[in-house]
Parts: structure tokens; sequence; C-alpha cells
């Protein structure tokens, strides 16, 4: 699964779940490493929301893109449980626009 966005956190140290009240996880340095994010100090997966976006028609998805880099399947385990135990809490970030 490769990563589609990255946002930058006001600080350092701010944890999204911290503030907001938002379902996340941090992205271990190992993991963001095999992601190709290692030039960001810190990465969270918010699972509490996912994106709804049709590939054909995308303009965030790039048909021939090159994958950068993936998580590895124990993670992608982990993100599946939490995203899991999040339903009923997630919203749709409507890609379609």
């Amino acid at each position: 699964m490769p990563p589609t966005e990255t946002r930058t956190l006001p600080s350092r140290h701010h944890h999204p779940t911290a503030a907001d009240g938002r379902a996340s996880l941090e992205i271990p340095d190992i993991e963001r490493k095999r992601a190709c994010l290692s030039n960001l100090k810190q990465c969270w997966i918010m699972v509490d929301e996912y994106n709804y976006d049709i590939i054909e028609r995308s303009w965030y998805i790039e048909p021939d893109q090159d994958i950068l880099g993936r998580f590895s399947k124990p993670f992608m385990v982990k993100i599946a449980r939490l995203f899991a135990e999040a339903r009923g809490r997630t919203g749709r970030v409507n890609r379609l626009d």
C-alpha cells in the first residue's frame, strides 16, 4: 500500500489524537524507511477516514506512477485492525472532484 499524501503538522511532537480525538497510528521508523518517508521525522496514518476515488478517473493517482515504497504485511494488518475498530466513526474523503 503506497502512501498517497503527506501533511506537515505544526509541532514535531504533536500527535493527532492528543489534540483532536482522531484515531491514528504513528508510523515507526522502520516502516517510514520501507515506505520511503524517511525524510519526515514523524508520520501518522489517520484510521478514522478513508479516500474514495475511482482510479480510472482519478486526479490523484497516476496509472503509470512508480511505487516509492511499501509497508510490511504485519504493519498493514495493524492498520487494518485499527481501521476496523474505528468503523462507525470513519469519514469518507471524496476524491472525485
